[in-house]
């Protein structure tokens, strides 16, 4: 309820689901719900979620999902004829939806959760642990994602089909799978595991001097857990997609959301602590991705009336600009090289896009030289266009103001430049908030230490 209080009734943020994680079935049996917790199954949540405009999401796992429950229901399984395999990925023995008899039974409770329970949508989690049967095993997701979309019973009038099929673990960064499913996984664990990954950058450590400006939650190199968590996870993508599939959308992508939270992994990195600076940059170099699966992963005890606020203007944001930001490409930069890096979309109809930019250091970087048709991958119709160039939004610490000129190249206006001055914009002294640019034109930004950046553009 609290979601709702916050995001929907306070804040009229539009919510699509509530999904149900791992947790709500009984292990003891094969996706039956826990009678204990579920007495009238997902009735009384669905109940709540209605109250908002909201669904309900649900989690189903085909290779049988994670630890002690895994075990219990492959155990029940087994016992009851259904196919198992070697699930070479975790070490132990899994559920095989290659196998006919359990297929129909994990289609029948897919199915019976649309009709029964007007999910709409749902994470499928775990296919094909061996790669010896990744093809067998895939085709099989694959034909059930088929029979589930045709096989539905539709919710609305406004679309022909009203779920969200969430592909996880056991895909790769393959555009095909876009025929099928709406969003897969980025692939490797969901927040990072490794000691080195949250330590300060010893190769990017600040003067001690910079280092006593800073508040305590900042380490050595200038970033706090929750900046090297942003950097770590923008890394992973750039990485495993990217690299890998240049032409795989980036806004399909499942990255793991906002994290806010008091368990597990979250807790153990200080992911936990919120501070408006960082929960900003996180919200919005998440959205500013494009991600058309926006989830959040935050516990509204660590929510504070300004998180909250954080949070909604994000949403509401990307919500309102999602056609355009469908378009979202990586246009330049590596994290994992400490580079000013850049996501830029474009509307070719609308003639009108956003540009993300992103410092992931502790010091003030210049971007490398960019044009906009470049990184907007404007057609060659568009190329003699003038756009008008404005903040949405700048996140970074206040007092971390350059010397040097913020816009290089860019010969605006003074406003423009102004309005990346902390100080003037704190003064007040900001008159305007864009500038025109001949899209051909080689400029730079410089941005601020941790800096999030996100410019509107749009021809004039």
């Amino acid at each position: 309820a609290t979601f709702g209080d916050e995001l929907v009734t306070k804040r009229h943020v539009k919510l699509d689901s509530f999904l149900w994680d791992d947790g709500w079935d009984d292990p003891q049996t094969l996706w039956e719900f826990d009678k204990d917790r579920f007495p009238r199954s997902f009735d009384a949540v669905s109940a709540k979620a209605k109250s908002f405009g909201t669904g309900t999401g649900v989690w189903l796992s085909p290779w049988g999902g994670y630890g002690f429950p895994q075990e219990a229901r492959v155990k029940y399984g087994r016992e009851h004829g259904y196919e198992t395999n070697w699930n070479a990925r975790m070490e132990v023995e899994a559920f095989s939806l290659a196998g006919p008899k359990y297929y129909q039974v994990f289609k029948d409770v897919a199915l019976a959760m649309v009709q029964e329970q007007a999910v709409n949508m749902f994470k499928f989690d775990g296919v094909a642990g061996d790669p010896k049967e990744l093809a067998v095993e895939m085709e099989a997701m694959l034909g059930l994602i088929k029979d589930l979309r045709t096989g539905q019973t539709k919710t609305s009038d406004d679309n022909d089909d009203d779920i969200w099929i969430n592909l996880t673990t056991g895909t790769w960064a393959s555009p095909f799978f876009l025929l099928w499913a709406d969003s897969i996984w980025r692939g490797g664990p969901d927040i990072a595991t490794r000691m080195r990954d949250w330590a300060p950058d010893r190769m990017q450590a600040l003067h001690p001097k910079s280092v006593a400006n800073q508040p305590s939650n900042v380490g050595a190199d200038g970033l706090s857990k929750r900046q090297r968590w942003i950097r770590w996870r923008s890394l992973v993508v750039y990485e495993l997609v990217v690299r890998r599939s240049w032409f795989f959308p980036i806004s399909q992508l499942m990255i793991h959301g906002v994290v806010l939270a008091g368990h597990g992994d979250a807790l153990f990195w200080g992911l936990d602590r919120f501070d408006d600076i960082d929960f900003t940059q996180e919200v919005w170099s998440f959205l500013a991705l494009g991600l058309q699966l926006q989830e959040l992963y935050v516990s509204p005890r660590y929510m504070t009336a300004q998180a909250w606020d954080i949070l909604a203007e994000g949403l509401n944001w990307a919500r309102r600009e999602a056609a355009v930001l469908r378009d979202s490409h990586w246009a330049f930069g590596s994290p994992g090289h400490r580079d000013v890096y850049c996501v830029a979309s474009w509307d070719v109809e609308a003639r009108r896009g956003f540009v993300f930019l992103h410092n992931p250091t502790g010091i003030a970087r210049l971007s490398a030289e960019f044009r906009l048709s470049r990184i907007l991958e404007l057609p060659a119709a568009q190329h003699r266009m003038q756009l008008s160039v404005q903040l949405v939004k700048s996140a970074a610490r206040k007092g971390q103001i350059s010397n040097a000129p913020r816009l290089v190249g860019w010969g605006c206006d003074a406003p423009f430049e102004d309005l990346l001055d902390d100080a003037k914009a704190a003064a007040g002294e900001i008159r305007s908030n864009n500038c025109s640019l001949g899209v051909d034109v080689p400029v730079q930004i410089r941005l601020l230490p941790t800096e999030v950046l996100v410019l509107a553009v749009a021809a004039g």
